[in-house]
């Protein structure tokens, strides 16, 4: 059940149920208007035969209209028989009275009124009822006219002019058997089409699911009707377009690293002329820090992870070192709570993840906080502010995982908590940003126990 209500709310299952719907609907709407149709198309038959018996009754009558004839006459043309002229009939029929002046035009007067059907049989023909017996067939009944008619010569003539019963088998638009039949077509039919539509939007979506998986996809078919051919045209220019723009800023990241490898190699063989103090030693850290970062630029336009290996690093130490750099570029962060704790990360990554969010920090409320807290799955890295927080979360408590949109976050444009995330995902390590108690922001990198 649950898969159905899947499918039927993807596009194939909504096309399918649209067309099903309107197949049935335009199917029965159809049956109806044939039947409609068939009553009227029957009913002028009648019509134009009544008036034509009418006529032949008339000429095997004329010219004395003697009682032998008129009997003779009702023999001969069964439905039509002499009536008193006393008879009363109904409503003026127009369609047979000018059907009848058309065949017979030299009469002085011609009218035919809708009668009751003991008008043309009294006391013998009673309303026919619905066949029980074959319930596909409908007994239509009779038709009964008043038919008067005056001659040139003064002759009165009033007739009783009755149509023939008629069996009627077409089903009705509510029978069961013309219903299933019509569902099962109609069932096909809209399946088949729905698949079909839905057939190029599956390629598109599983293209573009595959591009935004590793930036790369073949080339969609431009096949099938003309939108689906401007869309697929359109999709395979902007992949071309993407795959063009990651080259050349590939290539641009790939020249900027490998020319800032000349002027870091300057720097380091100025810095080993110097005399030896606090000062040069790290200068040379920032340096070899900053030479790695180099070499992961061209790794990464290598479409290559880093090289960095995993190593067993004391977390006291790293945090240290990163809150003395913080301190020398003026910033005020305080390293309150330590653990003591060794963990097996690659260092360069998770030494950028925890500088990228004590910078957050840093520029969004002036200070930062960094406690290390043993837990019972790891470590966990706190990274701690009093700003402004999450801008538009309204819940003191509210958790938010750097997968989610960051648009509404405060403490960050979004770019620095992404390369957080990054790096920190490279160390082995998962953040998370949720809201503090009180105000600010409560950055977690949680490192898990080794095996």
């Amino acid at each position: 059940m649950k898969a159905a209500l899947v499918w039927i709310n993807s596009m194939a299952g909504r096309m399918f149920v649209i067309l099903l719907a309107g197949f049935m609907i335009s199917g029965m709407f159809g049956m109806h208007l044939a039947g409609m149709g068939r009553e009227a198309h029957l009913e002028a038959l009648h019509v134009e035969r009544a008036a034509h018996r009418v006529a032949l009754f008339v000429e095997m009558t004329a010219p004395d209209f003697s009682a032998a004839a008129m009997e003779a006459a009702t023999h001969s043309l069964p439905g039509v028989i002499p009536i008193s002229q006393g008879a009363q009939g109904g409503q003026l029929d127009m369609r047979l009275t000018a059907s009848l002046q058309a065949q017979l035009p030299d009469m002085a007067s011609l009218t035919a009124h809708h009668a009751e059907l003991p008008v043309c049989y009294p006391g013998v023909m009673p309303r026919p009822e619905r066949d029980h017996a074959a319930r596909e067939w409908t007994m239509r009944a009779p038709t009964c006219w008043l038919v008067r008619v005056r001659t040139a010569e003064g002759h009165d003539l009033a007739l009783g002019v009755q149509t023939p019963m008629t069996i009627i088998n077409l089903p009705s638009i509510l029978d069961p058997l013309f219903l299933a039949t019509l569902l099962v077509a109609a069932a096909i039919l809209a399946l088949l089409l729905s698949l079909l539509a839905a057939a190029p939007l599956r390629n598109l979506t599983r293209a573009a699911a595959e591009m935004a998986e590793d930036g790369k996809a073949p080339q969609i078919a431009e096949t099938g009707p003309r939108e689906m051919r401007a869309a697929a045209r359109a999709f395979n220019r902007m992949q071309t377009h993407i795959r063009e723009r990651i080259v050349y800023r590939a290539e641009m990241l790939a020249g900027i690293a490998h020319d800032l490898q000349t002027p870091l190699t300057r720097m380091w063989l100025r810095l080993e002329d110097l005399p030896p103090s606090a000062a040069q030693l790290k200068l040379q850290d920032d340096l070899a820090l900053m030479g790695d970062m180099v070499r992961e630029g061209l790794d990464l336009t290598r479409n290559r992870e880093p090289r960095e290996d995993r190593v067993l690093l004391e977390l006291d130490t790293l945090i240290d070192a990163i809150v003395e750099d913080a301190a020398d570029a003026g910033g005020v962060v305080r390293f309150s709570e330590r653990s003591g704790c060794e963990v097996m990360v690659r260092p360069l990554a998770l030494r950028r993840s925890i500088t990228n969010l004590v910078d957050n920090a840093v520029k969004y409320a002036g200070h930062a906080e960094i406690a290390v807290v043993k837990s019972n799955a790891g470590v966990e890295i706190h990274v701690r502010d009093r700003g402004p927080g999450l801008g538009n979360s309204d819940n003191s408590a509210a958790c938010v995982s750097v997968d989610a949109p960051l648009e509404g976050l405060q403490q960050s444009s979004g770019l620095g908590l992404r390369v957080a995330e990054r790096q920190a995902t490279l160390a082995g390590a998962k953040l998370s940003v949720r809201e503090r108690a009180g105000g600010g922001v409560d950055a977690v990198l949680a490192i898990a126990r080794g095996p």
